[in-house]
Parts: C-alpha cells; structure tokens; sequence
C-alpha cells in the first residue's frame, strides 16, 4: 500500500520536474526548420517558372556572358560563389532551382535536416550569385544568413520528427550558441530597419507621415493595401510610430529573459501586418520565424497541453552532437568578429585579417546589414510598355502583378516574387540610364524571345515583334470608393512624359561588353 503511493506521488511530481527544466529552445528550433524549409520552397519554386526568362541562354540579362567574362579574367567557383561556373547551360539552371525544390521538401520533411539545409544554402547561394540585377533583394541574402546558421541548429540525424514515449514528446536538442546567433540575428534585422528610417533624414518617418504614402507606392500592395490607404490620417500616424517604437525598442528586449516574450508579439504582429499590405516574397515569413527564438519551450508545452487537455505531455531532448558543437562555436566566432568590425571600423579599427576576410567571404552573404524604407517614396511612377507596327496604334503589353490597367486589382503574390515586375517598379524610380537591363529587356522583346514574353502577362504580337517600342511613365493612385464600387476602378493613371521614347531594333541601345557576375548589395 505505502508503495503505491509513493508511485502516485513520484507520478504526480513527473510534470513539474519536466517544467523545472532549464529553459531552452528545443520546440522553437524545430519549428523554425519547418518554416526556413518552407521560405526556401517558395524562393525556389517561384525562380523555377522565371529563372530562364531573366538570367538564361535568351534571357534578359544572359548568365553566361557573365560567366564567360569570369573565366576570362583567370576567375573561379569560389570568386562567383556559384556552381553555375562548371555549367550555365538553361538546363543546368532549371536543374539548380528543381534540385532546391527536392531538398527544401527535405528539410521541411525533416530528412536529413543537416544535409538538406547546406545543401539548400549552397544551391541558394548559386542562384544569388547569378542573379544580377533581379536577385539583389535583402530577403534573399537573410534567406541565406538564417539558412547558413541553420546548418549548425538542425540535428544530425537521418530523420528529425517528434516521438512519442510514454506520454512525452522527444526532440533533438539545439546547441545553445546556435539559438543565440539567431537572437543576434533578430536583433540587428529588426534595429537596422528602425535605424536607417531614424537616420535617412527622411521627412516623412520624422514627421510620421510615411504611412500616408507606403501603401499606394509600395512595389505590389494587396487589396488590403487599396483598404489601409483610407484609413484616417491619424491612425496612419499611429501605425507609422508604432512601426518606428517596434523596430527600435523591442530588439533590446531579446537579450533579457524575461522581456523576450513581450517582445514578440509587437515584431510578429509587425511581420503579419505588413504581409497583408504587400508582396514582400518571403521577407514576412522568414521574419516571423526568427521570433520563434524568442518563445522558449515551456510556453511552448503549455500550448501543447491545451490541445491535449486529457493527455500528459513533456518532452525529452536528444544529446547535441560533437560536431554541430564545433561548428556552432567557430560560426558563432566569425559572426562575432564581423559585428566588431562593422561597428568599430570606422572608429578604433579592427585587425586588418578581420577586414580582408570579411571581403573575401563577401559572395557568401554570411554577416549582412539590412533596412528596408529608409527613405519612403511619395509618389508612385508605373512604366507602360507599348509596341507599334506603323507608329500610329499603340498597344500595351501587360505584365502579370504590377500596376497597368486600372481595372485590375492589386494582387496575392508573396511568398512567390514576380522579379521582373519588381525590377520595374525600381526602374521607374528614375530614368532609363539608371536601368542599363531595360535596353536588353526591350531588345529581346523585338527578337521574339519566348522565354522573356512568358514573364508578361499579354503579348499585344503574337504572331510577330512590333516594329516600334516606346515606354510611356504614369503617375498610379489608388482610386476611390465610388470609383471602386461603380466602375470596378481600383487605380488613376495621369501621364508624366516619355521613359523610352519610340525606338526601332536597331535603336536599341545595349551593353555590348560582358554583364558583371553578380550586382553587390
């Protein structure tokens, strides 16, 4: 009898042994694979339908002119960072992209956790390091800096799913440097963002106006875009300070323990917010994954245990592996030494190896600064192409997301990203000397090019290329709800002046000499 109750004790006291754990990060650090796998779906998935339209034999911006150029110049893999140097050919691109879809499955899958995520880095990396003008997004180099600390977080074992023994869930353990690298991750992400709006000396973050303009003139708002730019003045005030409180205060709060969690909500709610307004491809998802480092597992079970209200449920952690401890601690070492140098160069210095490897691992994108909207554009300029076969009737050629006709509404394209409808919007920043690709986009639309007409959403010439282009620059506002409700007008366009007056082919003005390799951010 005595016996019996000394088991129901013990088993009474099992939970609350579990809960008194040190608190770790275990249930975190498996999620957020699940989500890195799913970002690199989605970059991958979406280049596959693209990559040969911008970058291929017959694209826009030919890879192997750059690839030529660096071979020419005594260049190798390591210098351009990309396996694309043995084969550039449009099948070994299709391969690239295909390969990382299979290994982001992988990852998402938990096969081989390890592998998978070097190996969705590495082809990553390739298709970056390739991708001049249309891979130069800061999402695509924290895709990369989250997906090389990665290597060192996933377990290496051959398959990482939770098991179930005697009531409690099994997971394989992070080593704890590694959680910490993604805090620091999280930290200069989100304060770099605050700063550089803080110190651009742009007018509209310091007089909190930047909201009034963000959604209409942001690259491919949503239809929930067109509803946020009604909103009164003073909650878009609001939003544009809390935007500035969120980036510059919460990143403190990750180094204290008992702040992190307060910090989370603010920067995920952030993250969901902005991913309703725009198509940031995966830049949202990725960023909300990060915030998981900042909820450990006990709240984590308490979840658990709600959906599972008759069950007992703890969990058990796998020993971390000798080598993902040394790896941890030598790209934990280097990281470090990159943050001193960023922030000390310009002021005490840094040894001098600090600076040269930091240079000669540029192509690798391992430490990177970031800050999106640092300066807010007020006014939102669309690019209208047009083509002719007598110079008198014009018809439009329609891309598939951006802005042009008016009727049609914003679109839902993220966690994919349109490159070239992007690359437009940025072009139409300025004029067209700025934007050296444009002539090469415009030469290959007089060549017929199948694999560049396929990024556009309607050819105008099917049958054969117009004789004459011409690029025409609009202002695009959002319309009202009058408009909206009675003509189904989600748009007002008012022409500003020519962007590339009419051209001939053999007018076309374009880069002879060899593309560079890749465009530095």
């Amino acid at each position: 009898m005595e016996s019996s109750q000394e088991a129901l004790q013990l088993d009474e006291l099992r939970p609350k042994a579990a809960e008194a754990q040190p608190i770790g990060y275990t249930i975190s650090s498996w999620l957020f694979q699940r989500a890195l796998g799913i970002s690199y779906l989605a970059a991958f998935l979406s280049m596959t339908f693209q990559i040969i339209g911008l970058i291929g034999h017959d694209g826009i911006l030919p890879i192997d002119r750059a690839i030529n150029y660096l071979h020419a110049a005594n260049g190798n893999m390591f210098d351009l960072g990309s396996i694309a140097f043995f084969n550039c050919s449009d099948f070994a691109l299709n391969a690239l992209c295909w390969s990382g879809v299979t290994f982001s499955l992988l990852l998402i899958a938990g096969v081989l956790p390890a592998v998978s995520a070097a190996l969705c880095w590495l082809l990553w990396l390739s298709i970056v390091n390739i991708g001049q003008d249309f891979l130069c997004f800061q999402w695509d180099i924290l895709l990369l800096e989250a997906g090389f600390l990665t290597i060192f977080l996933a377990p290496w074992v051959v398959l990482d799913i939770p098991l179930r023994k005697n009531k409690c869930l099994m997971f394989a353990k992070p080593y704890m440097v590694a959680i910490w690298m993604f805090q620091w991750l999280l930290f200069r992400l989100m304060l770099e963002s605050g700063l550089c709006k803080l110190f651009s000396g742009d007018e509209t973050w310091r007089n909190l106006t930047a909201m009034a303009y963000h959604y209409h003139t942001q690259p491919l708002p949503t239809p929930v875009a067109w509803l946020a730019d009604k909103l009164p003045g003073v909650v878009l005030k609001f939003s544009t300070f809390s935007t500035l409180v969120i980036e510059l205060l919460c990143p403190f709060f990750i180094f204290v323990k008992k702040l992190r969690l307060i910090a989370a909500f603010p920067l995920m709610s952030l993250q969901l917010l902005v991913a309703l307004t725009g198509n940031y491809a995966y830049f949202n998802l990725l960023t909300f994954s990060l915030c998981f480092f900042l909820i450990d597992d006990r709240l984590w079970m308490k979840f658990l245990r709600f959906l599972k209200r008759n069950s007992e449920v703890t969990y058990q952690n796998l020993q971390v592996q000798l080598p993902q401890k040394i790896g941890s601690i030598a790209c934990s070492m280097l990281i470090l030494c990159f943050s001193a140098e960023q922030v000390l160069a310009s002021s005490v210095g840094v040894p001098s190896f600090v600076s040269d490897l930091k240079a000669g691992l540029r192509n690798y994108y391992l430490y990177n600064g970031y800050g999106l909207f640092a300066v807010m554009t007020t006014e939102r300029n669309e690019i209208v192409l047009e083509g002719s076969m007598d110079g008198q009737e014009w018809k439009q050629y329609e891309f598939k997301f951006k802005p042009g006709n008016i009727f049609m509404p914003p679109c839902i394209v993220a966690p994919g990203q349109p490159r070239l409808d992007w690359q437009m919007w940025f072009a139409a920043l300025g004029d067209i000397s700025q934007s050296p690709w444009f002539g090469h986009f415009v030469l290959k639309i007089f060549q017929n090019s199948p694999e560049v007409l396929g990024l556009l959403k309607v050819n105008p010439f099917p049958d054969r290329p117009p004789a004459m282009l011409r690029a025409r620059l609009y202002k695009y506002t959002f319309s009202d709800w009058n408009e909206l409700l009675r003509d189904g007008q989600w748009w007002h366009s008012e022409y500003k002046g020519e962007f590339l007056p009419a051209i001939t082919r053999e007018g076309v003005l374009h880069q002879d000499t060899p593309l560079s390799p890749a465009r530095r951010i």
